[in-house]
């Protein structure tokens, strides 16, 4: 039975969020033609190289070149860095991880500088990610513990339970199986005491991964 509701959930979904997707691209799209306002254009590049980046990476970092020059252009650090951020992004989802790791420690570099704590917490996620996925353990971990450190230095508790479950998976892929049980819990009991509910929905994946490892 419940495998029956999850497949009728996966199909309700398949109809009806990529609709609901290219809405939102189509409108996006119809606003940057008729936008003669560089800052507004940004913004409205910057959310269609979101829309883009995991159905079609290549056009989701077309995007962001665009919001990168415009940046250049009106010469705003705060943007520049927006749009690297997303370059990086793109480039990571298509797997060109030495070029994605680049833009992503630009990105970081006018965060730290403009102090963004926002986009700083954004910036270490991401490369966590890059080097998870490149195999670099110790890097991956420097990146989401400093992620968590800011995020309770802000008192961020949604990103901080965030960043705790990232760091369980950092664990989980390096099999420390026990530290990773401990962060992903964690993260669990943070994210549905602070909302009232689940709202990462990646963190019971990854407690099925860890349970499933130790046996």
């Amino acid at each position: 039975m419940k495998k029956v509701i999850v497949i009728v959930q996966f199909i309700c979904f398949a109809n009806f969020v990529p609709a609901q997707q290219n809405n939102q691209i189509d409108s996006l799209k119809q606003a940057l033609l008729s936008s003669k306002d560089d800052l507004q254009r940004i913004v409205i590049l910057d959310n269609l190289s979101s829309e883009y980046l995991w159905s079609m990476p290549d056009t989701s970092l077309i995007y962001a070149q665009q919001e990168l020059l415009l940046a250049k252009k009106i010469n705003s650090p705060k943007w520049e860095a927006r749009a690297l951020q997303r370059y990086g992004g793109s480039l990571y989802v298509m797997g060109n991880y030495s070029l994605a790791l680049d833009y992503s420690l630009q990105s970081l570099r006018f965060n730290e500088k403009q102090e963004d704590t926002a986009r700083l917490i954004n910036n270490y996620f991401g490369l966590s990610s890059i080097y998870n996925d490149i195999g670099d353990n110790d890097h991956a971990l420097y990146y989401s513990y400093k992620g968590a450190r800011v995020s309770e230095l802000f008192n961020n508790k949604i990103r901080l339970s965030e960043a705790l479950m990232i760091i369980g998976h950092n664990y989980e892929q390096a099999n420390q199986l026990d530290s990773a049980l401990a962060f992903t819990q964690r993260a669990y009991e943070l994210d549905s005491t602070d909302n009232g509910k689940l709202t990462l929905g990646y963190t019971p994946y990854v407690l099925g991964n860890i349970y499933y490892k130790k046996g």
